[in-house]
């Protein structure tokens, strides 16, 4: 699945429900409560509890040698209450997704890499409760822009295509840049059914210049 944002509907979207945020944190508020809502209606109830999953770059948080070239990213996860969502306006949830990834910094990687190295079960029950279901709901955001592979040079050039491996877990949703209107491609590893449900949606409707 996929839906496309024009340049120009990302500003309005920025200015309209976030104006004091990034336009990544306006697309993931955007995605977050309308995800719950499409959830909420999918499984006819609210579930308990919203995770929301962000990447964010570890170089702006921690002392990385600037020599090093390979991938400096993280995750950061807000898990939140989904009537606080339902409840609040779309600047409250920007404010509550901002604050949790804010807490975030280089220890936070390296805890996360011990867990994948020794504690692989934690990541697996982390993988379970993290889902579209009706006891909770999910949005991961990922981006290339966080991995700045355009720029590394292994002595051989810059690479000439830039792709993204496809993880297969339900409730990703992919950020790729469109460079014939500046726009950005959201890219939906979701359930036919919840992502029907989620382009019904008013907001979804009113920012998607393209839905497919």
């Amino acid at each position: 699945h996929l839906i496309h944002f024009s340049g120009r509907a990302l500003n309005q979207l920025r200015d309209e429900i976030v104006p004091s945020h990034t336009t990544n944190t306006a697309i993931a508020t955007l995605m977050t409560k309308n995800m719950l809502l499409a959830n909420t209606k999918v499984y006819n109830m609210v579930p308990e509890i919203s995770y929301i999953l962000l990447a964010y770059d570890c170089r702006m948080r921690s002392n990385i040698p600037q020599q090093f070239s390979g991938n400096a990213a993280g995750a950061a996860v807000a898990p939140l209450p989904s009537q606080q969502i339902i409840d609040g306006t779309y600047s409250d949830l920007a404010s509550a997704i901002k604050e949790h990834g804010a807490r975030n910094e280089s220890g936070h990687t390296k805890t996360i890499i011990e867990v994948i190295e020794n504690e692989l079960s934690v990541m697996y029950q982390a993988g379970v409760s993290m889902c579209n279901s009706p006891l909770s709901s999910y949005v991961g955001m990922t981006s290339v822009r966080y991995m700045p592979f355009y720029t590394v040079d292994f002595g051989y050039g810059a690479p000439e295509i830039l792709a993204f491996d496809y993880y297969m877990k339900e409730g990703m949703i992919r950020a790729l840049p469109n460079k014939q209107d500046g726009g950005v491609d959201l890219v939906f590893n979701f359930r036919d059914s919840h992502f029907e449900e989620l382009c019904k949606l008013d907001d979804i409707k009113k920012y998607a210049d393209v839905i497919y």
